[in-house]
């Protein structure tokens, strides 16, 4: 009713891995898990919204990291020892992992909200942040810190005997598949239609 615009932090829950590892905008939603169910859903939702005379902005991103978030994968990844760090790896330590820091990814949507009357009732974009392995991210912790890093293995078998009694760590266990494939979100169409390079903070 008001001409406003809603933006909405995608993710990849919906996305085929067997379609991967590149996915531009075209790729086709089919949501694997109950997670992406329901994120793919949400799209088809907001589509609908949009085709109703809603504004929508979707940019869909890797897994959220920053200083100040608790709630996220490095949060819970990386830990301090008595000798330096531990970095628990989820899957292969060489395969390229999807990132996304916040605080780009905010000065990335204020672009876009700025040129929101240059896009169509339903925008969506993806946005690549950065692809890095847990290995690359163990060398960046030791650069900055100046100490050890010892990488160690996530414990699955573990989480998965606790599903039955955590609803957190029964989502966790449904979305392990995502430390096992190459997810590449190609921003090719967010780079042309801002016309700029994406802000990006160096690791």
């Amino acid at each position: 009713a008001y001409g406003l615009t809603l933006v909405f932090p995608g993710n990849v829950y919906a996305l085929d891995p067997s379609q991967g590892p590149d996915y531009d905008e075209k790729a086709c939603l089919k949501g694997l898990t109950p997670k992406g169910q329901i994120r793919r859903a949400m799209e088809e939702r907001l589509q609908l919204a949009a085709d109703r005379g809603a504004r929508i902005i979707n940019l869909r991103l890797g897994d959220f990291f920053s200083a100040s978030l608790e709630s996220s994968w490095l949060k819970a990844l990386i830990k301090p020892s008595k000798t330096g760090y531990t970095l628990a790896t989820p899957g292969p330590v060489d395969l390229k992992h999807t990132w996304a820091y916040l605080p780009d990814v905010a000065h990335t949507l204020a672009l876009l909200v700025e040129k929101r009357q240059d896009l169509p009732a339903y925008a969506l974009f993806h946005y690549q942040g950065y692809q890095a392995s847990l290995n690359e991210i163990a060398t960046a912790l030791r650069q900055v810190t100046d100490q050890p890093v010892r990488l160690t293995r996530f414990p699955w078998p573990l989480l998965r005997l606790l599903t039955p009694f955590s609803s957190l760590f029964q989502g966790l266990w449904e979305m392990r598949y995502l430390w096992r494939h190459d997810i590449r979100l190609n921003d090719r169409k967010l780079k042309a239609f801002l016309g700029r390079p994406l802000p990006r903070t160096p690791m």
